[in-house]
């Protein structure tokens, strides 16, 4: 603001002078509103509250040129701020500062950004040039803590952790299983196991992830999710089933992802029964804690 006379963002929020907010909001760009709402987590909580949904709808359709659409489990609001700070890290990576890259891209993860965990995941891949099983329990440990996102996200969320599990199975294939045998079998299984399990939950939650796919792959659809640039979910089964043939384990993937599937539904059908009883009137029913 030039005027410093004239009242704060926090100043006005507090006085629930909500048209005057968003009407500053609405001057700003896209950078200066994320790095705002990133410096200020307790005023962008406030900003996430009903008032605002019209002004975030309006800012998330203008964030890219593919007019991300409305998804559900992220938040208009953490849409645009996540992907604006995902902008803003391959922006400050180009130029070689890695040190603000880093702290936009874990900016962007903390607020559900489906590109920036694509990234992240892609860079730990690019870095494996001589992969050991330390790599490997690591990997694996790093997509485990992101099933929370993929669940955000549905189909798109789960063909990232897919994707990650395949890239750990090619790195298994470049280690000496015989150093360390039982080892090696136990990542090897646990780890086809869950690209199994993430493929099959991709399946079963496409239906509800139209939006998430269009904004996960800026309108290009499943082909952009995969290295084989496979279209479709069953095209992806078939073709890890070529490269990994042990159909015992799929079945038991196949199981555990049906079993996680009616969990999954019976949290969001409680948790939608709670929001209407509760009629909260400010926070949003998406809104998440940090990953």
């Amino acid at each position: 603001m030039t005027d410093e006379s004239s009242p704060s963002i926090g100043d006005l929020l507090r006085e629930d002078a909500f048209e005057a907010v968003i009407a500053l909001l609405s001057s700003w760009n896209a950078s200066k509103l994320a790095e705002f709402c990133m410096q200020s987590p307790d005023l962008y909580d406030i900003l996430k509250s009903n008032a605002f949904d019209e002004f975030w709808k309006e800012r998330r359709r203008a964030i890219s040129k593919y007019a991300f659409k409305g998804q559900d489990g992220v938040c208009d609001a953490d849409l645009t701020v996540g992907h604006t700070l995902f902008l803003l890290a391959q922006r400050e990576k180009a130029q070689g500062n890695l040190e603000r890259y880093q702290e936009h891209l874990n900016q962007a993860l903390n607020c559900h950004s489906i590109h920036a965990a694509q990234s992240w995941i892609h860079e730990i891949v690019i870095a494996a040039n001589k992969p050991d099983l330390n790599f490997i329990q690591t990997f694996a440990a790093i997509l485990y803590s992101r099933e929370s996102l993929a669940k955000r996200h549905g189909t798109p969320g789960y063909l990232l952790l897919a994707n990650g599990y395949f890239h750990l199975l090619h790195a298994l294939s470049q280690i000496n299983r015989d150093e360390s045998p039982n080892e090696w079998k136990t990542q090897y299984e646990g780890s086809l196991f869950s690209l199994w399990k993430s493929l099959y939950l991709a399946r079963q939650a496409e239906n509800q992830s139209t939006e998430a796919i269009h904004n996960a792959y800026y309108g290009c659809g499943l082909k952009n999710s995969n290295p084989f640039s496979l279209e479709t979910i069953d095209a992806m089964l078939e073709k890890c089933n070529e490269l990994h043939d042990y159909p015992a384990l799929r079945e038991r993937a196949r199981h555990a992802a049906v079993l996680a599937g009616k969990q999954e539904n019976a949290f969001t059908l409680w948790a939608s029964a709670q929001a209407k009883a509760e009629q909260p009137c400010k926070q949003d029913v998406l809104k998440s804690p940090k990953m």
